[in-house]
């Protein structure tokens, strides 16, 4: 590398990538050889040392230099060794590589997470590089956008060349056939640009490899303050993730991390005395699920102390004195703000930073955090961020007059649901989904975009969300797509439910909806009595002289949030229907005094009751007593050797919705 000229804008930013990388694998092959050692791991680290040494002699940076040239002289004697090197030996040289992180800090920035991107392409993964700047990928894709806007108004000028040319078909045939290469072309075009895009896309995420350095020497660092053994276990580090979310989670690892080791595993006579190997067990592991990554931080350790979180809780006035103790409430515990079970701040017991600090930088990158714990057995914390802040897959939805993209992280079912089916429950209105009430509001209500609507049946999105499930009526249902979004401009944020836009093919902004701030609004929606127009659910009237399928019968429809009627006869049946409106009955054929197929007779006989929609639930299964039935009246027959939930359920909603 030629030294730096003296007009560069920044003589040190190839040495600092350079160094950081070299200093990165310093720092996992000086931990690895703690655990054990071989020739090729020896002449690995003192060839490293000496490249570091060669390149800040270069650029004249002679504290690093000479830092490099120390580490170099101790792994002189070991390089051939075949022995693991001794722990006094490993802390040494991980301390001169600190000092030269600091040294190479002082520099300038590009010390951290996201200031370069390597690519393995060998064994030897630190020389062997391609380097990305941040800031060029983001100028890619941009210039790809750019482009992509450019080439989709081509398609406009195509697509009137042959309409726009005026006389004969013999005249317009060679028009029509420009026009089919034009469009043809762009096409091909338009392929290349989402390859493209989706190409530069991928260069923007980093392998978490960097992040599991940091955090197995973090690990070692506090049991050897707190006279502790560990093994520490990665696995995942190859799991790719964008560079500000690998920024924003490092803080949040590292304090797990650390309290696994400080407050999780137990000194070596503890752990002898408790049947466990001296050594204490901790893991980090990296696991793809789908546009989202998990981080799951184990260890064998004591598990999490009921009783002093107890105290500390009630210490910090988060629990009152006397307040049953039990695991899932210390769980709750340990991320209320300023609850620490510690006496005295200290780097092995997290700093002085509680849980709460880990929970708000999961929630500022719309993650979650969740704890499981086991006492003598040990505890588990799962991270789980999105694997790319910049790129998301997301559902574009219509909301009355407008087109919005709603993130698929948060999206767990869309249903298709009539105005009958929108229930009150808790005084608001609510769809069922898994047996349960969910709060319901239409979104273009929501975005204040209402449009014209025909009464039919509409899609509803079904959110799943740390505070509770919402449903989302839709107007529309369109593409899914992994979009590149963009902070929204100050003029949408009088709409706070947007948390960024992004940009269609024609370069037209869309919005990018916020699922957690939605479930505020529909909830504000709710208090302030804004609320859809929804139609109640009419009762079930059941007709059966048979206890048991009356109430096999009420329990289905209650669970699906219908209120029930109960008759023993035909003749108590026919006095409630008269007495009461009902949106549908459910009758037996067999019962003693009048029958099924005479109550329906009495039904469509009673202008009053003749439209009541009807189903036959019986044991006679002969085609000739089916057929009787529904000139009798009824809108389907069912037969009770083939009933079930889903076909009772699915009868009903194809007949009242």
């Amino acid at each position: 590398m030629p030294p730096p000229s003296p007009g560069a804008q920044d003589p040190y930013r190839y040495f600092r990538q350079e160094a950081r990388e070299i200093l990165d694998a310093l720092t996992r092959g000086i931990l690895g050889a703690e655990r054990g050692t071989s020739p090729e791991l020896g002449r690995q680290l003192f060839r490293l040392a000496h490249t570091l040494k060669g390149a800040a002699g270069v650029v004249k940076q002679d504290g690093i230099q000479q830092r490099a040239h120390v580490i170099e002289d101790a792994l002189a004697a070991w390089r051939d060794g075949m022995e693991p090197l001794p722990r006094a030996g490993i802390n040494e040289l991980l301390g001169h590589v600190d000092q030269i992180a600091e040294h190479l800090a002082a520099l300038g920035d590009g010390g951290g997470p996201g200031a370069g991107h390597r690519t393995p392409e060998s064994g030897d993964e630190v020389l062997e590089v391609v380097r990305v700047e941040s800031d060029d990928v983001e100028r890619l894709l941009e210039g790809i956008g750019a482009l992509a806007v450019e080439v989709s108004g081509f398609r406009h000028i195509a697509s009137g060349v042959a309409p726009a040319a005026k006389g004969s078909a013999a005249a317009l045939a060679p028009m029509a056939s420009i026009q089919d290469r034009l469009l043809s072309a762009v096409e091909r075009a338009e392929r290349e640009l989402d390859g493209l895009r989706h190409c530069a896309g991928a260069l923007q995420l980093l392998p978490a490899r960097a992040l599991f350095i940091e955090a197995e020497r973090a690990a070692r660092d506090v049991a050897v303050v707190s006279g502790k053994e560990i093994d520490f276990d990665a696995r995942g580090a190859e799991c790719r993730v964008d560079a500000p979310v690998l920024a924003g989670v490092r803080s949040a690892l590292l304090h797990v991390v650390r309290n696994a080791v400080a407050h999780g595993i137990e000194e070596p006579a503890q752990r002898r005395a408790q049947g466990k190997p001296a050594r204490g067990r901790v893991s980090l592991a990296a696991e793809s699920r789908g546009q989202r990554l998990c981080f799951r931080c184990e260890d064998d350790g004591r598990g999490i102390d009921v009783a002093a979180v107890g105290r500390a809780a009630v210490s910090a006035g988060v629990a009152s004195a006397g307040e049953p103790l039990s695991m899932e409430r210390a769980i709750q515990w340990i991320f209320a703000p300023g609850l620490t079970t510690t006496g005295s701040v200290t780097a092995a017991a997290g700093r002085g930073v509680g849980m709460d600090v880990v929970r708000s930088v999961v929630d500022r990158l719309n993650g979650e955090v969740q704890v499981r714990s086991e006492p003598g057995r040990g505890t588990c914390v799962e991270i789980v961020v999105p694997v790319s802040i910049a790129i998301v897959e997301a559902l574009l939805v219509g909301a009355g007059t407008a087109e919005v993209w709603l993130p698929l992280s948060a999206l767990r079912s869309v249903l298709r649901v009539a105005a009958a089916d929108v229930i009150r429950a808790g005084g608001r209105p609510s769809v069922l989904f898994d047996g349960q009430a969910v709060p319901f509001a239409r979104l273009s209500t929501l975005l204040g975009s209402e449009g014209p609507t025909d009464g039919r049946a509409f899609s509803t999105a079904i959110l799943e969300l740390p505070a509770g499930r919402i449903a989302l009526g839709l107007d529309g249902l369109g593409d899914v797509r992994r979009i590149a979004v963009r902070s929204a401009p100050k003029l949408a944020g009088q709409l706070p439910m947007v948390s960024t836009i992004t940009l269609d093919a024609e370069g037209r902004p869309r919005l990018v909806l916020d699922p957690e701030t939605l479930r505020t609004a529909l909830v504000d929606e709710a208090a302030t009595g804004r609320e859809v127009a929804v139609e109640e659910k009419l009762p079930i009237l059941i007709v059966d002289d048979s206890l048991t399928t009356r109430m096999l019968e009420q329990s289905i429809l209650e669970a699906h949030g219908y209120e029930v009627g109960l008759a023993a006869s035909a003749e108590e049946g026919l006095q409630m229907a008269r007495a009461r409106r009902y949106g549908l009955v459910l009758v037996d054929v067999q019962m003693p005094g009048m029958n099924g197929f005479e109550f329906l007779g009495a039904i469509r006989s009673d202008p009053d009751l003749r439209e009541l929609p009807a189903i036959m639930v019986t044991t006679l299964d002969r085609p000739e007593d089916r057929r009787r039935g529904l000139e009798a009246g009824a809108q389907d027959y069912i037969v009770k050797s083939e009933f079930g939930e889903d076909l009772l359920i699915g009868t009903i909603h194809d007949l009242i919705g």
